[in-house]
């Protein structure tokens, strides 16, 4: 019988540490869950943080495109100074290939549109180069204006593209 009584009482201080196992266990499990969980939220929120600053500096750099194409056109067809200056479209393409290949087809439409400008503008600087005076009489800047107006259009619509994809950071 003392070794009932013996089982009995081992069995009885078993019973009492199951509790105190069980809940040690349990918060060993939820303070690695809680880990788990938070480095994954943080990892979203610290990706999102990184795809915005990313495509502000793609928008930035269409808007610093449309004021460089500004100043070609000013320096060269209306002064007497060159202008070699990189462009800004090319920070916007490095953006748009390593993080934005949806914006591909929007910047790809800026592109093709803002040569046709530079081009002219090149053209307009030989003219003058060459004659001076015949250019300024036959100057007609309505061609630069469509050339200009189209431009203006590829440009909004990659700025809409780069407003929608933006909706995928933003947090509200």
């Amino acid at each position: 019988m003392p070794a009932q009584v013996e089982t009995l009482a081992l069995s009885s201080e078993l019973l009492k540490i199951v509790p105190v196992v069980s809940g040690a266990f349990l918060a060993i499990i939820g303070g690695i869950l809680s880990q788990v969980v938070t480095y994954r939220l943080n990892g979203k929120r610290e990706h999102a943080k990184l795809m915005r600053e990313k495509l502000e500096v793609f928008v930035q750099s269409l808007y610093e495109h449309s004021d460089w194409l500004d100043e070609k056109r000013n320096k060269l067809v209306y002064s007497d100074e060159s202008h070699d200056v990189p462009s800004p479209l090319d920070k916007a393409m490095m953006q748009q290939r390593l993080y934005f290949p949806e914006l591909g087809p929007a910047l790809s439409g800026v592109v093709e549109t803002a040569l046709p400008l530079v081009l002219y503008f090149t053209e307009q600087r030989v003219s003058q180069l060459k004659d001076r005076r015949q250019w300024l009489n036959t100057h007609d800047t309505s061609v630069h204006n469509e050339m200009y107006k189209k431009y203006r259009v590829s440009l909004e619509k990659a700025f809409e593209q780069a407003a929608r994809l933006s909706s995928k950071y933003i947090r509200t």
